[in-house]
């Protein structure tokens, strides 16, 4: 009984030391200046979880990515049928000279991907601010570009050139 204590003991020890240390919290990563940086939180646990998620993902994209040509990968894909599918565009831009900018997305969401998310944002020095945010467009599932309330991307050379309209 004493030999099998022996070893039990500290490796229990071992055991609740090793787990202790994956649910501790990792402390704050800082930049070159000593500030905090973003995201803080999280458990080297939780973290690990999240990187071979992350990992998994990348493998499966890059794999998705060598067997399409460019044109099918700016191009929305198949729309996968389950509740929290998501797909979006994004286009952003800014006028050094007089500060004008435009944030832009469209999106394919929901089960099938037919229901869009429409964001457009113009902050123009001449004109103001227009928004546009509208949630729940119905989606023509026949069109390629990204397009939904009058506003379009056209894809005029893969991951070079977009037409925003």
């Amino acid at each position: 009984m004493e030999l099998y204590l022996g070893i039990t003991v500290p490796l229990l020890t071992v055991i609740c030391y090793f787990w202790f240390y994956l649910l501790a919290k990792e402390p704050a990563k800082r930049d070159k200046d000593g500030n905090i940086m973003d995201p803080v939180g999280g458990n080297r646990l939780k973290n690990g979880i999240a990187f071979g998620m992350a990992s998994i993902a990348k493998l499966k994209e890059q794999a998705k990515f060598e067997s399409e040509t460019l044109k099918e990968v700016e191009s929305f894909h198949k729309p996968e049928n389950h509740p929290f599918f998501n797909e979006s565009h994004y286009y952003n831009g800014a006028d050094r000279h007089n500060q004008d900018r435009i944030i832009t997305r469209i999106s394919r969401r929901g089960g099938g991907g037919k229901k869009s998310f429409i964001f457009l944002l113009l902050d123009l020095e001449k004109y103001g601010i227009f928004a546009l945010e509208e949630d729940d467009v119905p989606v023509d599932l026949t069109v390629d570009n990204p397009s939904g309330l009058g506003l379009s991307f056209e894809c005029i050379e893969p991951m070079k050139k977009w037409r925003l309209k």
